[in-house]
């Protein structure tokens, strides 16, 4: 009976061990993984934030919203539209 419990205390000693390390591989691997993703996040947002920047500069040039604008933009071009 006594020798019974010394092994059955090492089993849990040995598992607990086993989880322990489980448990530590396992911190590291989300801290590198956490870590990958911020940095993947931040590269996302980088190149979606420059995408919609140059979207916006080109619809700018292509098209405005202000009329004044495309009235003026016109008229440079095409002399014929004063006249009109």
């Amino acid at each position: 009976s006594n020798n019974q419990r010394s092994n059955s205390s090492k089993g849990v000693r040995f598992n607990d061990d086993v989880i322990g390390r489980s448990l530590h591989n396992l911190n590291n691997e989300l801290q590198s993984l956490s870590s990958e993703h911020g940095k993947l996040k931040h590269e996302i947002s980088k190149t979606t934030s420059s995408k919609h920047q140059q979207q916006k500069e080109s619809l700018n040039l292509n098209d405005s919203d202000d009329p004044d604008e495309n009235d003026s933009f016109l008229s440079k071009q095409d002399p014929l539209v004063d006249e009109v």
